[in-house]
């Protein structure tokens, strides 16, 4: 696919043909996931062959250059296993808190009520988890040869949100994902998929011919299947909608989908109110799920305004679900905003329902606990420095730095007082300021004013570390418009920059006989200080550093550490990580153990001229 466009167009090219012809169009997904397959298989025997052939001429004969080929059985036997490992993708049960039988007795009859109704294959447990969201999981057994088990998956907030027949709904809509078959041959192709990319990321670290030779079909071959697979998703939400309506009724569903959408935006609102909280409280709240049932609880004068932006919203090509407009317009339902539920579908749990509201609240406050101390103190500093920011603008007309983090102050401690004319002042004052300007044109974008477009734009030019969050601010300006074309073309925008950073991340962190060395330009006093660490290691005979020329537009300097261990250490790579984790260098490192490319490590050594560090006796 060489753009969003043209992968736009295959995917509406495809879901016209599975509506006007589904068998065909399922057919033709079996024989390219088969396609890949077939691929991979003859490479696997290609490459096995190969390399029991050399065998055989070794046996068969003694003759100098017959001998020569052994070192060419490794290759194909190295090929064949990275085949064998993309093939050997294992799916795990989901994760969550798995009901035992005596538990949610009500629950757990009410969901095999629906099930038999579906007619859909029984289950191997129920789990809970903290999303708003449900799941038809399918777990196979020896890469879907022995069958699967399927697990039904139901969110807390979900069961919060919804009342018993809108929580039938639902239920009934992944029991059709089940029945009609898509939990088994949708599981297949994710799978296949999954071997795809996995085989693409082991070849990708390769520099090998035969590899490149993968890569380069792997990487038509991939996005192609992907737009396949992505039709099959789409079209079985519909059909597992259709499947829910036939058991609990139309009504039901189309109350389901609108007050799942409605409660999903009020979490986009519930959360940071809740972060919001890190300027007064030195410690997360607690029983933060039973005030998110609260929230659920009530009504919202917002429900309106925010189904309409539902209905507007359109499916993009991320989301395997079709929009709220298409699957109510499927069901041939108005959209209307549902009422709270009387009794929300969580009292079918039980006393279970307490007991997991607190332990998934615990597990919040364990997750957050370290960023949340530091972003009290964080606020806590801002505050002291808003106020002397505030005394100083009454003595004196303030920098254009100073204008910058008075605006950065205001907003992120969510004052009344307007940050823009802050912004404005800094970018007037300080024109070649990329933080400036992107800060003014984040703002801009977020009150959908276009002139925040040029802004976001200067700030990338200006430092290339602000284009990916620039380019996602762009990217939710022009989403919330509806403009799909330039969306196609930030996203291709997107694409090739994180490429660009991938061939920077592997340049620093890999090493090839093409790289350039240079001496490393540290101070005394640094060097001092890096001894002192090689030293306490204590499994370190000798180590050389020289910087490495890096063709990328940071000024970030780039080391290489080259180490001779005194010892024969078991995990040599936990303790590489661990030197660099310690290191306080001015740059990136990069930290290798001797035995690997022998010319690569003797260029260091003469680079480097002397060792920067030698055990003392030896």
């Amino acid at each position: 696919m060489q753009s969003a466009a043209s992968y736009r167009s295959l995917i509406q090219r495809l879901q016209a043909d599975a509506s006007a012809r589904p068998r065909s169009y399922r057919f033709k997904l079996l024989l390219l996931a088969l396609l890949g397959y077939g691929v991979l298989l003859f490479a696997l025997a290609l490459a096995l062959s190969f390399s029991l052939g050399v065998a055989v001429l070794l046996l068969l004969t003694k003759s100098v250059w017959a001998i020569k080929l052994i070192k060419f059985v490794w290759i194909p036997l190295l090929l064949a296993w990275m085949i064998l490992r993309a093939l050997w993708v294992k799916i795990q049960a989901p994760e969550g808190y798995r009901l035992s039988p005596a538990e949610a007795p009500l629950l757990q009859a009410e969901v095999e009520r629906l099930r038999k109704a579906a007619g859909a294959p029984p289950l191997a447990g129920i789990v809970i988890d903290d999303d708003l969201n449900a799941a038809a999981a399918s777990v196979p057994r020896l890469l879907g040869l022995a069958g699967s088990r399927h697990y039904l998956v139901l969110g807390l907030p979900l069961l919060q949100l919804l009342d018993r027949d809108q929580l039938g709904a639902v239920i009934a809509h992944e029991f059709g994902h089940f029945r009609a078959g898509h939990g088994r041959f949708s599981g297949w192709i994710y799978r296949v998929r999954l071997g795809w990319y996995r085989l693409l990321e082991a070849l990708a670290q390769q520099q090998s011919m035969v590899s490149g030779l993968f890569v380069r079909f792997f990487n038509w071959y991939a996005p192609y299947f992907n737009a396949y697979s992505f039709v099959l998703a789409r079209e079985s939400e519909f059909e597992a909608d259709a499947i829910s309506a036939q058991i609990v009724g139309a009504p039901a569903v189309g109350e389901a989908l609108t007050r799942v959408d409605l409660g999903a935006q009020r979490l986009q609102c519930f959360w940071p109110e809740v972060y919001q909280l890190a300027g007064v409280r030195a410690q997360p709240p607690e029983r933060v799920y039973q005030s998110m049932a609260l929230s659920f609880a009530q009504c919202n004068e917002g429900d309106s305004d925010a189904l309409q932006r539902a209905l507007l919203r359109q499916a993009d090509l991320d989301d395997t679900h079709p929009s709220l407009a298409q699957r109510l317009q499927a069901l041939q339902l108005p959209a209307v905003v549902p009422e709270p539920p009387r009794e929300p579908a969580v009292a079918l749990l039980g006393e279970l329902a307490s007991t997991l509201q607190e332990r998934f609240s615990e597990q919040w406050r364990a997750g957050v606990a370290a960023g949340w101390e530091e972003r009290h103190n964080a606020l806590k500093q801002g505050r002291v420095r808003l106020e002397e920011l505030l005394r100083t603008e009454k003595e004196r007309l303030l920098e254009p730095a100073e204008h910058l983090e008075l605006g950065s102050l205001l907003e992120d401690l969510q004052q009344d007082r307007d940050p823009m004319p802050c912004y404005r002042s800094a970018v007037d004052g300080r024109p070649d300021s990329a933080l400036a300007h992107f800060r003014l044109g984040a703002v801009l974008l977020q009150r959908q004013q276009a002139e925040g477009i040029g802004h976001i734009e200067r700030a990338m030019s200006l430092d290339p570390e602000a284009v990916g969050e620039g380019l996602e601010c762009l990217g939710s300006y022009h989403h919330a418009l509806g403009d799909q074309a330039t969306l196609d073309a930030l996203g291709e925008r997107h694409a090739a920059w994180q490429a660009e950073q991938a061939r920077q991340q592997a340049e620093r962190f890999q090493l090839g006989r093409k790289d350039h060395f240079t001496p490393h330009t540290l101070s005394e006093q640094q060097l001092a200080g890096l001894r002192s660490l090689l030293r306490q290691q204590g499994r370190i005979r000798r180590a050389w550093l020289v910087n490495k020329r890096i063709n990328d537009a940071s000024e970030l300097p780039h080391f290489v550490l080259l180490l001779r261990l005194r010892t024969l250490v078991l995990n040599p790579q936990k303790l590489l990580e661990q030197l660099v984790d310690q290191l306080d260098l001015p740059g990136s490192v990069l930290a290798v153990a001797e035995g690997g490319d022998r010319k690569i490590e003797k260029r260091i050594r003469k680079t480097a001229k002397v060792p920067l560090y030698k055990h003392a006796w030896w």
